[in-house]
């Protein structure tokens, strides 16, 4: 292996390192967070992430949280560009067509902490 291979390979590992020592405090949860949150839920609820119109982008989960009384809105979701929208049930507006099932409880995937 050549020198300049194994000194960016040296590089590429100390940037790991440095981003895994780095203070996390109030920033996006990693996979063992979330899945440590999730594993103490019922795994049958469903799991949505709350909707943020701006800034575009991707968005960090930052909290988890279950939120009561939310139905689903028939938008297609079975279409190609379908999505699921969740609602509070007392909010789907007379336009809408509430789908027959509200559940007790759903989790929410928050990017505010």
């Amino acid at each position: 292996m050549s020198d300049s291979i194994a000194n960016g390979e040296c590089a590429v590992e100390a940037g790991r390192q440095e981003w895994l020592a780095a203070d996390r405090s109030s920033r996006t949860l990693t996979v063992g967070d979330l899945v440590a949150e999730l594993g103490a839920l019922d795994p049958a609820m469903p799991v949505v992430f709350e909707g943020i119109d701006e800034p575009v982008g991707d968005y960090g989960v930052r909290s988890v949280s279950v939120v009561e009384g939310l139905a689903r809105v028939d938008t297609f979701a079975g279409d190609p560009q379908g999505v699921d929208v969740f609602k509070s049930a007392q909010h789907v507006s007379s336009g809408e067509r509430p789908r027959a099932d509200v559940f007790p409880a759903v989790v929410v995937l928050c990017s505010e902490s």
